[in-house]
């Protein structure tokens, strides 16, 4: 089965969007604008681990738990940060990039991308961009 980014952006956002409120959703909204900038030109680990670092460990292990079926009630802005993190790595693992394990840790899915940062960037990258295009859709001005 050939992985489509599109599809599974809309698959994601569609899931994600269920289960947070209406700030969380503008919050994401504003991460989903900046970061796929950042990622070009910062990279994608330093852009992965800001988001980590914003949203601090226990939101997104929060977050990963209540992942795909439970409400999301976590800070806005934290939450934001957490869930694009976790929008990031589902897609990176999807393509076989970093496992199940390196979902739970984002730092060993950190250090497993030093190897792979280029191309995982720019396999990402149809993806964040799509995204971002739902999230402005949704939680638009």
């Amino acid at each position: 089965m050939e992985l489509n980014a599109i599809d599974k952006s809309i698959e994601y956002f569609g899931k994600i969007q269920t289960l947070i409120d209406e700030k969380i959703g503008r919050s994401l909204r504003a991460r989903a604008r900046a970061l796929p900038g950042m990622m070009e030109s910062v990279g994608l680990i330093p852009t992965l681990s800001f988001c980590y670092g914003k949203a601090k460990k226990e939101t997104y292990n929060e977050i990963l738990k209540r992942w795909p079926n439970n409400p999301i009630e976590v800070k806005e802005e934290e939450g934001g940060y957490a869930i694009y993190l976790l929008l990031s790595l589902l897609y990176l693992r999807d393509l076989g990039i970093i496992d199940d394990e390196e979902m739970k840790d984002p730092i060993k899915a950190f250090k497993k991308l030093l190897t792979k940062g280029a191309i995982a960037t720019r396999l990402l990258m149809p993806y964040v961009v799509e995204i971002k295009s739902l999230a402005e859709a949704v939680y638009g001005e």
